[in-house]
C-alpha cells in the first residue's frame, strides 16, 4: 500500500484543477490538511474517499518540499557573462540576468572574492570582474568557495538510530551517499570554467547570426 505508507496521517484535498501548476507547494493544485489516521478513515468512510495512488499529481507536493541549491549553476553563468565583458559588472546588471535580487548577488560573490575569482570596485563605474585564469579554476573550486552546499537531497531518517534494521539500512545508505558525493565531485574538479567557455563559443557559432550576445545566450 504504497499510498498508505506516503500519506499516513494526511487527507489529500484536491481543488478543481488536478494538476500541478509550478514547483513550489503554494502553486500545487493537491494540498494536504494533517489529521489523525482515525479522523481520515472516518472522512474517508463518510465521503467516499478512494485514496489516491502516488500519481505525478499526488506527488508534486512532496517533490516541492525538497529544497534545491542551485547557487552553484547560478553563479557558473555569472562567470561566464562576466568573462565576455570588457569591463566591470555591477550586482544590479547580475540580478537581472539571474532574475533575482542584488543583495543575493552581492553575498554570493562575497565568497569568491575572499577565494580571488572576482574582485569588486566601488564607486562610478565599478562594480564586479574576473580575477582569475579561467583555465586554472574548475568547477569543484567554486562550490567549495560557496561553501560546499549539500550535494544530495536525500539522507538517514535518523541519524542515531536504536533499531538495529534501520542501522543496517543506515550503514547502506550511508557509503552510497558518500560514493556518490566523492564521484560528483571529482567530476566537477575535471571540469574548468575556460571549458564551458569554450562550449558556450561553439554554441554561439553554431548558432552563427548577428544577434547581440545578451540575446545569443537569453533567447526567449
Amino acid at each position: 500500500m504504497a499510498s498508505e505508507n506516503y500519506f499516513e496521517g494526511l487527507e489529500t484535498v484536491r481543488q478543481n484543477a488536478p494538476g500541478c501548476s509550478g514547483s513550489t507547494a503554494a502553486t500545487c493544485q493537491n494540498r494536504t490538511a494533517p489529521t489523525s489516521p482515525g479522523t481520515r478513515r472516518r472522512l474517508q468512510g463518510a465521503r467516499g474517499i478512494v485514496e489516491p495512488a502516488l500519481t505525478m499529481a499526488a506527488t508534486c507536493n512532496i517533490m516541492s518540499y525538497m529544497k534545491r541549491d542551485s547557487r552553484l549553476s547560478g553563479v557558473l553563468h555569472i562567470l561566464l557573462h562576466m568573462a565576455e565583458q570588457a569591463g566591470p559588472v555591477t550586482s544590479e546588471e547580475l540580478s537581472r540576468m539571474m532574475a533575482t535580487n542584488p543583495v543575493v548577488v552581492r553575498r554570493t560573490m562575497a565568497g569568491l572574492r575572499r577565494q580571488g575569482y572576482v574582485r569588486s570596485e566601488k564607486g562610478h563605474g565599478g562594480g564586479w570582474t574576473l580575477a582569475c585564469d579561467l583555465s586554472k579554476v574548475t568547477l569543484r573550486d567554486i562550490y567549495v568557495a560557496l561553501g560546499s552546499p549539500a550535494l544530495l537531497a536525500i539522507g538517514n531518517r535518523t541519524e542515531a538510530p536504536g533499531c538495529l534494521v534501520e542501522q543496517a539500512v543506515n550503514a547502506a545508505l550511508q557509503q552510497a551517499f558518500h560514493d556518490a558525493e566523492e564521484l560528483l565531485l571529482s567530476r566537477l574538479g575535471e571540469v574548468s570554467l575556460s571549458r564551458l567557455s569554450a562550449d558556450f563559443h561553439t554554441r554561439l557559432g553554431v548558432r552563427g547570426n548577428s544577434q547581440a550576445l545578451e540575446e545569443h545566450v537569453h533567447a526567449t
